[in-house]
Formats: structure tokens, sequence, C-alpha cells
């Protein structure tokens, strides 16, 4: 895959369709610390209301809340809200979804404007864009919530979590929300090139080298 296939490697802004799932992950996020404060808040003044309890359990509902933006504003900053939400609800159920398609991957060097801590460990959550729609759109092409799971040489998923999966390699691609894949189905053709994202920056290069 040469890198001409490929536009440049700052995506930019995100579409409705990011930033939306953006917004909600956030959400979800700011609501756990400031359900926690409400519920110590609520117990500090019923087991014995008054004024001065009821200012402090309005005070803990506020600190949960700022809590809860600050998380959300650092895991935004990070990889993004819906990326880290998506690490968070991960489950068996979700691991024993299909594959939808399977891909050869190279990851970008630091030099590229790739990784700087190199390649990444089993259970990585990128996004994905596919090229055809970033040459379209190089200013904000859409990207999909679909997730690589690593194999090794012969084609068997790697089960080490710990060891940085290889730079080159094969990796079979999940989509996570299935109702999403009739809009860009006729895309999953072999052939097709795209890439990993981390936030708007590409990560891995990538050719799709089997549909199931």
């Amino acid at each position: 895959m040469s890198e001409s296939e490929l536009p440049e490697h700052k995506t930019g802004g995100f579409k409705i369709l990011e930033i939306v799932p953006e917004i909600i992950a956030a959400f979800q996020i700011i609501i756990s610390p400031l359900l926690i404060g409400s519920i110590i808040g609520a117990v500090i003044y019923l087991t014995e209301p008054s004024p001065t309890r009821l200012l402090i359990g309005i005070l803990i509902g506020i600190l949960g809340l700022v809590i809860g933006i600050i998380w959300a504003v650092r895991q935004a900053r990070h990889k993004g809200a819906a990326w880290f939400m998506s690490r968070t609800i991960a489950s068996p159920e979700l691991d024993e979804k299909p594959y939808d398609f399977k891909i050869s991957y190279r990851f970008l060097s630091a030099e590229e404007g790739g990784r700087k801590t190199g390649p990444p460990f089993q259970g990585y959550r990128p996004d994905f864009v596919f090229a055809v729609d970033a040459n379209e759109n190089v200013k904000s092409p859409v990207a999909w919530m679909i997730h690589p799971i690593f194999a090794d040489a012969d084609g068997q998923v790697i089960e080490n979590k710990t060891t940085a999966v290889a730079e080159e390699g094969i990796a079979y691609m999940r989509v996570i929300f299935r109702e999403h894949k009739h809009l860009y189905i006729d895309k999953i053709k072999v052939g097709e090139k795209g890439y990993m994202i981390e936030g708007p920056y590409k990560v891995a290069l990538c050719s799709i080298i089997e549909v199931y």
C-alpha cells in the first residue's frame, strides 16, 4: 500500500455522525460521578434533615458533577469519550460477535506521524476510516467504530494482551454498531483501503483482504 493512496495524516474536524457519539459518551462519563455524589448527598441530608446537611448534600452533588466534567474532558482530549466508553463497556458478548472482514495493516512510525509509543496491545480500539471517504472529503471523513482483533502470521487470534502486536500483519475487523453497517457495506470489499485513527490522526494503513 503506497502512502499516496491515502489522504493527509490529519483528518480534521468530525462530522455529525462522529460528534453525536462523542457527546453521548461524554454525558455517560459525567453521569456516573454525578449520580454517586447525588446519592451520597441525599443520604447525608435524609438521615437527619437540616439546612446545614442540605447544603453539604448539594455541594457533594456539585462536586460529583465537576469531577464528571473533568473526567469527560480528559478522555475527550486523550483518545475520545466514545473510545473510552467502548473500552469500558466491552464484554465477552461483544467479543463473540462475528468478524466482518480481514485486513492487512501497517502501523505508521512516529516519524511518519503515527503512534509515539509504538504498536498497541490486543484489545486496542481505534476507529476506522475508509480511504474512499477521506479522498472525497479530506477535511472531515467519517470514522466508524470498526475495531481490530489482531492475528499472528498463521491467522490465529493473538491471546496475549500484554505484548505489543506486530508493526505489520493481519487483523480481523468487527463492526461494533451493526445498525450502522448498511451505511458503508458497499465499501467493505477486497482491495478497499482505509486506516485506523486515534482522534483525528491516522495511525495505521489498512487494506481489506477478505470479507465474511
